[in-house]
């Protein structure tokens, strides 16, 4: 930061006076400073330190949200900075050079607060709002359709496939990766309810079904955040539903979202 300052004091608009070169190497000369006090270069070294980290690609969701937590405290730092410099311009003794070196000083500090709080955005985006511990679980929620739906035992004169005949929502567990700063997810496991529109006999009419909307649990795998497979059990129904257990199942693979592509 001290080198990009001092570049700037040469190449911003019309070239710095000397004596305001002078003033920013003299401005940011570390020196040893007395505990308890503020000490600009300090400030401006551990702001510098805060944008690196801030910087800095991750590989773990702990790290990401350890990432995430040091970007908001470099927003602080860059405020603190901006801050002590607008005091140090009021100062009676503050010649031409130095000011225009507090300017730069300012300005790079407001460029440091925007990227951090813009870097600071984007990484929380990415911490998921129930981490398990230390671990690469998480558990959120998640609604999905049932695209492709397969009956195994479908009443007579149905088909076994039907497409987009159901819905459902419920809560996943979800083991997730980081690549270039971005949750992703490599698998789930998901519990939910799923409703469905499905056929059942008609006693009066064999060979006529009718039509019944039925609720019950599923069980689902999911990966890449969008793709489902899973089966349901129909327990509940508008209708009587199969007794046996075989004829209530249905297998299906689906689509859907879970809490973390909701809130991105």
């Amino acid at each position: 930061m001290i080198a990009l300052l001092v570049a700037l004091a040469a190449l911003d608009g019309a070239p710095a006076p000397l004596d305001a070169q002078e003033a920013l190497r003299l401005l940011l000369q570390v020196e040893p400073c007395r505990p308890g006090d503020a000490c600009l270069p300090q400030e401006l070294a551990s702001l510098e330190r805060g944008v690196a980290a801030c910087s800095a690609e991750v590989q773990t969701i702990p790290e990401l949200a350890r990432s995430s937590q040091r970007c908001a405290d470099a927003v602080g730092e860059a405020r603190a900075v901006q801050a002590r410099v607008r005091m140090m311009r009021l100062r009676d003794d503050v010649t031409p050079g130095l000011a225009r070196a507090l300017e730069l000083v300012e300005a790079t500090a407001q460029a440091d607060e925007r990227y951090v709080t813009l870097e600071q955005g984007a990484r929380q985006s990415q911490v998921p709002a129930i981490a398990l511990g230390e671990t690469p679980w998480t558990l959120t929620m998640q609604i999905f359709s049932t695209a492709l739906k397969i009956d195994p035992h479908p009443a007579a004169g149905r088909g076994k496939l039907s497409l987009f005949s159901g819905a459902g929502a419920g809560l996943k567990l979800r083991y997730d990766y980081v690549s270039g700063n971005v949750r992703k997810e490599l698998f789930g496991v998901d519990l939910g309810v799923a409703f469905d529109q499905t056929s059942v006999p008609n006693t009066s009419d064999p060979t006529s079904p009718k039509t019944a909307y039925a609720v019950g649990p599923a069980l689902m795998l999911s990966t890449f955040e969008y793709f489902y497979f899973g089966l349901g059990v129909r327990t509940f129904a508008t209708d009587d539903l199969p007794t046996t257990f075989g004829d209530r199942v249905f297998f299906f693979l689906g689509l859907g979202v879970d809490g973390k592509t909701l809130t991105n």
